[in-house]
């Protein structure tokens, strides 16, 4: 018995990035070892700070370093952004996920306006690794929600055939967050092009508050266990 389901928004399309190999999002979970950085899309939901999470394939372990710059699109000059750390440890060599804070309002980045970002990691060698993100705005939800034109509702099991279908068709899409990954919920957000934000899908994710799974496939009125869970229910409190 649902007694009231909430949903919620999972901020939109995990955008982004450059060519192959760098920054293309992974066809399905085990391929993304092969990434050496791969960024996740970010919330387009308006705020003064954006977390970038990327994941970045280690040679060997040692330290880290994070930059990040932004221009507005259009225009030809990257400026440096401000981070709230750049500093990473990567503990082990193979692939291992960071998150680091973007503060949008210390750049003075409005809602609304496009910029393009470029992140760069390099690690204790010398070596970086750099991917790209163009078209990148956050706006407020109400602002988000007007862009939508065409939507989709799937509670069941995603597979990567239907991700790659539904991010040609639709503007957004409803899930049940116990039907898909991550890094599957990453390939949907990002759109058609992960390198493109202006084309992200909206997801969103649904959480039953009050639901008693115990009864999903039983029936109240002829099944005995159904009956014995609608006499508890029933059951005076005091």
């Amino acid at each position: 018995m649902i007694i009231k389901r909430l949903f919620i928004a999972a901020a939109l399309c995990l955008p982004l990035v450059m060519p192959a190999p760098s920054g293309v999002l992974p066809q399905a979970d085990a391929a993304a070892s092969t990434v050496q950085l791969m960024l996740w899309p970010p919330s387009h939901v308006e705020s003064k700070t954006v977390t970038l999470v990327f994941d970045y394939t280690a040679a060997s372990a040692g330290k880290l370093r994070a930059e990040l710059k932004f221009k507005r699109t259009g225009t030809a000059t990257y400026q440096k952004a401000t981070l709230g750390t750049q500093a990473l440890a990567a503990s082990a060599s193979g692939q291992q996920t960071y998150r680091i804070v973007w503060n949008k309002a210390a750049d003075k980045v409005a809602e609304g306006k496009s910029v393009d970002l470029s992140l760069t990691v390099t690690d204790a060698k010398g070596k970086a690794t750099a991917v790209q993100l163009s078209n990148y705005k956050t706006e407020p939800k109400p602002a988000l929600s007007s862009h939508v034109n065409n939507y989709m509702i799937y509670y069941g099991q995603w597979t990567d055939a239907m991700i790659d279908l539904v991010k040609k068709r639709y503007d957004m899409a409803i899930v049940n967050t116990k039907g898909i990954t991550p890094r599957q919920a990453a390939r949907l957000r990002a759109g058609v092009n992960p390198a493109d934000a202006s084309d992200d899908v909206l997801l969103l994710g649904y959480i039953s508050v009050g639901e008693d799974e115990r009864t999903q496939w039983l029936n109240a009125g002829a099944d005995e266990e159904g009956q014995a869970l609608c006499a508890r229910w029933q059951r005076p409190r005091g």
